[in-house]
């Protein structure tokens, strides 16, 4: 396997030179470190495909450097052999905690050294073709979900912009053919004609301003967001879209929540559009629930509201919880699953853009975390997103 990468760790020139001797002939690209430290260096300059290391060198020993090449992300998958004179049950198994992949004896065997390094980096082969493969197959997923969206954006965008053309046409053909006297006559037709054009534009424009706001998403997610705050701002902006009269708000909130790691425009993005969501839903009176609260443990989906919740001080929260349940309609279970995909509508074809869930989806995913639904025709809808608490 020619043009691999090896680095030979060892603090002695002469077993530097008797290890790339035995190497040579299987023309690998063979590199040189004399202790522990620049073996790191060289390491992150330009990682080997695998490193023979000695183990007992002044400063970092060898099982040092192979801790923490194999505690790093980039560089746990290249293969280490340790190279020891060191034979006794207590330093190999320091070797093994270590992470080392194999051992060879001193003095070193030639063949032995040849069909170890050959083995290993033929598995290190089988590991990085295995990681293009998923990165390709990652790579494609992401380019089809822009094909759909771009797809699916030019259709919804295509049928109100037909419309508004044709109605804009037939206005424009009365205003330039009709007499005063067949405008006078026409008005209505011409003021209609009008209204719903400009609502078809209306729309198109919706769904662009969507989109914009989908691309916008990139921005620094790195501020501590308090969750009661982000609800309490999305019922605020969106004061004067309810009748208050019928339309009952209830805030649930937790007391000493952690913060969230992220975007507060974003969050506070994906709060209105579920709130909103959840008073179109609601025909004529009801309830809008807002509910947050901590999560801790491995398994918190086993958990149910009775369950003492922790406070950020006790440590033990790991994850925030919005809430949002409200006592509309529902949704029924034939299209439950796809809410969040691009362009799914439940109102009617001339209302809404069907992209603010799927907004939702991806401000929650792009914060490490997840969005779910429960909802009963009939009974209403909860929202559930579950983010990461600040570490």
């Amino acid at each position: 396997m020619p043009g691999y990468k090896v680095l030979i760790v060892d603090d002695e020139p002469r077993n530097l030179l008797i290890l790339e001797g035995i190497l040579a002939p299987l023309q690998y690209d063979l590199r040189q470190a004399s202790n522990g430290s620049e073996a790191l260096d060289q390491v992150a300059a330009d990682p080997p495909d695998l490193v023979l290391l000695d183990v007992m060198m002044p400063g970092l020993s060898g099982f040092d450097v192979c801790r923490r090449l194999k505690s790093r992300p980039d560089t746990q998958f290249i293969p280490v052999v340790l190279v020891t004179a060191l034979t006794d049950r207590d330093s190999r198994v320091t070797g093994i905690d270590a992470g080392a992949d194999d051992f060879i004896s001193k003095p070193v065997d030639s063949n032995e050294l040849r069909a170890r390094v050959r083995s290993l980096l033929r598995i290190k082969s089988f590991h990085d073709e295995k990681e293009r493969a998923q990165q390709q197959l990652i790579q494609a997923e992401r380019l089809a979900a822009v094909g759909e969206l771009v797809a699916g954006s030019a259709h919804e965008l295509n049928n109100p912009l037909a419309v508004a053309s044709s109605l804009m046409q037939s206005a424009v053909e009365m205003l330039q053919e009709d007499t005063p006297e067949e405008l006078a006559q026409d008005r209505a037709t011409l003021v209609q004609n009008l209204q719903m054009g400009l609502r078809d534009l209306n729309r198109a424009k919706d769904i662009v301003a969507s989109l914009l706001s989908l691309s916008e998403q990139t921005g620094d997610y790195t501020e501590p967001v308090q969750v009661n705050i982000v609800a309490d701002d999305a019922l605020r902006m969106l004061r004067g879209r309810y009748d208050e009269g019928k339309v009952r708000v209830v805030k649930e909130y937790g007391e000493d929540l952690p913060t969230v790691t992220g975007s507060f425009a974003d969050l506070g993005q994906m709060a209105m559009h579920i709130v909103r969501n959840a008073m179109e839903a609601i025909r004529g009176s009801g309830t809008i629930t807002l509910r947050t609260y901590g999560e801790g443990g491995p398994h918190p989906g086993s958990l149910s509201l009775a369950t003492p919740l922790p406070h950020a001080g006790e440590g033990k929260a790991e994850y925030v919880i919005f809430e949002c349940q409200d006592t509309g309609a529902g949704i029924s279970p034939e299209i439950r699953g796809d809410i969040f995909k691009p362009f799914f509508k439940t109102k009617p074809p001339a209302e809404g853009t069907g992209l603010g869930l799927y907004i939702c989806h991806q401000i929650v995913k792009k914060h490490g975390g997840t969005i779910s639904v429960e909802s009963e025709v009939g009974e209403g809808t909860t929202f559930k997103v579950r983010l990461p608490a600040t570490r």
